[in-house]
């Protein structure tokens, strides 16, 4: 089997990918509690998101390890792209947004011949503000070729064709109504796994992996360098920084052997890190959940304009759009915004 391999992090520790009898295989030099948790076959999320059309299909394929683990996935396939596909994608964009799942880019997305699967976890529980942070929509013009849209088109967001559109809307409702309907059932879930939580890391991105990577390519600079990154970067590694569940304190590592130490953040970068790694039961409340809801129904709106004003209603929820705003209604809150 030949393997690619990905970026070095923590002492030229690399993560391999390849393919072995028709499914694709990914080395991890880290724990991959997250990826199976809420994308494995055996995830406790199944029993509540029985009825949702996102993949959980990860199988880990090596003893219980905190390190060096192996993930099998079915194989990605080259299969005719259809308007069930951006459907899942608005499924999977819920399922994302509001468990604070970040940097589903391309490439941590497969495209199997059933649908949708997630192959890589590292940022999870962050409180966000709008559903592009999860990087399963561009962030920026800038950006956009990396976002995990591009694993099924490559048109800009705005230009995605009104049948699609729609599907990727629709989507995104569907997945909300059910969080909505299994939200006490999702608080228990959560609660039942405060403990394995809180021994897992959660990683913390101050910069873009590829700004690093040209940095060390020599092809950039970048000015106000934190120690602990130069200290990484002096031993060619790409900074890898992390923190815990509730925990204020971010790390990285020192030592071959996984020993790591606290860094000390500047100010301007503590307000950031407070946005990641919530108490998940914080996330979980009808507040916080109806907030979310309208703000990526409006982000949506105000995005893919090839939806008709008159395609923006559903049974919970309606979108008004005029030439100046754009509001959402729902039983509880009203929304608006300016376009």
């Amino acid at each position: 089997m030949t393997m690619s391999q990905g970026d070095s992090h923590n002492f030229n520790r690399f993560v391999f990918e390849g393919v072995s009898g028709g499914t694709r295989v990914y080395v991890k030099p880290r724990p991959i509690f997250w990826e199976l948790f809420f994308f494995g076959a055996n995830s406790p999320l199944k029993t509540l998101f029985t009825k949702m059309t996102i993949k959980m299909e990860l199988v880990h394929a090596t003893e219980q390890s905190t390190h060096d683990n192996k993930v099998v996935a079915i194989n990605s396939s080259k299969r005719p792209i259809t308007p069930k596909d951006f459907y899942e994608l608005g499924q999977l964009l819920g399922y994302c947004y509001y468990f604070g799942i970040q940097d589903i880019h391309k490439d941590n997305l497969l495209i199997t011949n059933n649908g949708l699967q997630v192959v890589d976890v590292e940022q999870t529980f962050s409180d966000l503000l709008l559903p592009n942070q999860t990087l399963l929509l561009p962030t920026d013009k800038k950006l956009a070729w990396s976002a995990g849209l591009n694993a099924l088109t490559q048109d800009p967001l705005e230009l995605i064709p009104n049948t699609e559109a729609k599907a990727l809307f629709d989507g995104y409702q569907s997945i909300t109504e059910y969080f909505f309907n299994q939200l006490s059932g999702i608080r228990e879930l959560l609660q039942a796994h405060e403990s394995d939580f809180k021994n897992y890391p959660i990683r913390i991105f101050f910069r873009g992996t590829r700004d690093y990577a040209n940095l060390l390519e020599k092809k950039t600079t970048i000015e106000n360098l934190l120690p602990e990154e130069n200290i990484q970067l002096e031993r060619g590694d790409i900074p890898y920084f992390f923190k815990f569940i509730n925990r204020n304190q971010v790390y990285y590592y020192t030592s071959e052997s996984w020993e790591y130490k606290e860094v000390a953040l500047p100010i301007d970068f503590i307000k950031y890190v407070d946005f990641c790694a919530k108490d998940p039961l914080d996330l979980f409340t009808n507040q916080r959940l109806e907030n979310a809801w309208a703000c990526g129904s409006l982000y949506l709106a105000k995005n893919l304009p090839t939806v008709p004003a008159n395609k923006l209603k559903w049974e919970t929820c309606a979108i008004d759009k005029t030439e100046s705003y754009l509001s959402f209604t729902s039983k509880n809150l009203n929304m608006t915004t300016p376009l």
